[in-house]
């Protein structure tokens, strides 16, 4: 869906953001559509997708799995799941945020999707692809289908400190 559209536009006519507004869009859309009725936009039109207690916002990542984002009060209060002043209307405000994430290669690659808990300005957890497992051959699984038959094994990868203990929580 992105690269259809993205080749539409040649190199020397886009804009600098382009690129980014266009994938984030694309992935919002593919979003509404496999989860129709978990999605809205949250203040300041930011798209949250609300899943098993969770909300989830779309963001490439920094070599250090952080969004990449503006640092403003909100970004802030969104790294220290301070959600109080986030959502316009009456949405809970106590529930946790999770970002889904990707990393953009120097040869402009998506590569590396996760989600990623971020709690006091610092990553707390991450489950990437080689942490789910499924019951299902690789062959028969479709991504982001919530009806799948195969239920996924999620194990999440603690990173409290730099210092590797050899021991999992």
């Amino acid at each position: 869906m992105y690269e259809e559209e993205i080749r539409q536009t040649p190199p020397q006519a886009r804009a600098r953001t382009l690129e980014a507004s266009l994938l984030n869009s694309k992935i919002i859309q593919s979003l509404q559509k496999y989860f129709p009725k978990d999605w809205f936009f949250g203040k300041y039109k930011r798209f949250i997708l609300h899943l098993e207690g969770y909300n989830i916002f779309v963001k490439k990542f920094n070599s250090k799995n952080m969004p990449m984002n503006i640092r403003t009060r909100n970004d802030d209060a969104i790294r220290n799941q301070a959600q109080l002043s986030l959502f316009d209307g009456e949405y809970d405000i106590t529930t946790p945020i999770l970002y889904f994430g990707y990393q953009k290669s120097r040869m402009g690659e998506l590569s590396d999707p996760k989600l990623v808990y971020i709690d006091e300005d610092k990553v707390k957890w991450i489950i990437t692809d080689d942490d789910i497992k499924t019951s299902a051959p690789a062959h028969q699984i479709r991504p982001i289908i919530p009806s799948s038959p195969a239920r996924p094994s999620v194990r999440a990868k603690h990173t409290g400190s730099t210092k590797q203990t050899g021991t999992e929580s």
